[in-house]
């Protein structure tokens, strides 16, 4: 099960696209859609709050601005969920007061114990699982192949060449900021992965 918070119906916004890009990619399990001032998401109807969500989800994607991670975090940790990718911007790449947010943010993940991907990245994919919560419309067929990118947009040019050329993908993850889940936590699991047999790192 995945909830998006901060899903959109206004194209061009990473809550639109990360939605849309789970259902092409063909996403068939559960999908909650977090928006407290819409009745409908892409079809989908539109849940208000993480509190409202009718059980802990396996995935959280963030998409709302930096300023309400806290909040979304501590609610996602009351919650009972323990995985979140979070694509929001604003963190520590902007200076020392995101860097302070991004802190706040990490202490709340750590304390729930939240395995946080991010902030500020385009998300992940595992083909394998028809899951792509990433902002670019690629879609790589399933395979072998984990990918770690701390750049979003070399990350999702290189899924596009896989697309393209007909090479498998097992995991992809881009870091971002790695605030709290760091390149040497990824590529530990991706060493134990059963469907990974070869892994890129940038």
């Amino acid at each position: 099960s995945i909830a998006v918070v901060g899903a959109s119906n206004i194209p061009g916004k990473w809550g639109f696209i990360i939605p849309l890009n789970l259902v092409l990619g063909g996403w068939d399990k559960k999908l909650y859609l977090i928006n407290p001032k819409e009745k409908f998401v892409h079809g989908y109807e539109a849940i208000p709050s993480i509190k409202d969500l009718p059980e802990p989800v396996d995935l959280m994607v963030v998409t709302v601005p930096a300023s309400a991670v806290p909040k979304v975090m501590e609610e996602a940790g009351e919650k009972g969920i323990k995985s979140a990718v979070i694509i929001s911007a604003g963190f520590s790449e902007t200076g020392e007061e995101g860097k302070k947010l991004e802190e706040r943010v990490v202490s709340i993940a750590n304390e729930a114990g939240i395995l946080m991907a991010g902030p500020n990245i385009m998300g992940i994919c595992s083909p394998p699982e028809k899951l792509y919560a990433i902002g670019a419309m690629v879609f790589p067929p399933a395979g072998h192949i984990a990918f770690l990118s701390q750049s979003g947009n070399l990350g999702v040019q290189v899924l596009g060449w896989a697309e393209r050329g007909g090479l498998g993908i097992s995991r992809f993850v881009n870091s971002g900021n790695e605030a709290q889940l760091t390149c040497d936590l990824a590529l530990e699991y991706f060493g134990k992965d059963p469907l990974t047999k070869v892994i890129l790192l940038y």
